[in-house]
């Protein structure tokens, strides 16, 4: 019974470990280039090429309030990642198009990879959070 108790409280003292051990980083992205100071931004952070632009890691809205709209995503583990960004400047929750699937609202890559003929190959987009602040500058298109 006391090599259980033993085994367990090991096990725990030593996941605890590997759990606060973890390189984690802040991202901070900085948005730039809004022709109208109104609605939101909508961000997807992906965190693999397998799921750039269907599933994202994390995501974030802040309402955009001036020239510059920065968003910070605190706890980001170390690896390579990407993002894609849009200005829901008429606050649908949509990203609008033209009859010819062409955006109408803004919208930015990572890396500000040009995305005018859809979206950027990921290899344009990635960049790497390996130390406890990374900072993006981004533009609107």
């Amino acid at each position: 019974m006391k090599i259980k108790k033993l085994t367990l409280t090991l096990l725990f003292v030593f996941g605890t470990y590997f759990i606060q051990s973890q390189d984690l980083g802040e991202l901070k992205i900085i948005i730039v280039g809004f022709e109208q100071i109104t609605g939101t931004v909508k961000l997807s952070l992906y965190n693999s090429e397998s799921t750039y632009m269907a599933e994202n890691f994390m995501a974030a809205s802040k309402k955009v309030e001036n020239e510059e709209t920065v968003i910070y995503f605190k706890d980001v583990p170390f690896g390579s990642y990407t993002f894609s960004l849009y200005h829901d400047s008429n606050g649908n929750n949509t990203m609008d198009k033209n009859m010819l699937g062409i955006p109408t609202e803004d919208y930015a890559f990572s890396n500000d990879a040009d995305g005018r003929f859809g979206p950027p190959d990921y290899s344009e987009c990635v960049f790497e959070v390996n130390q406890s602040l990374i900072v993006q500058t981004i533009k609107l298109n």
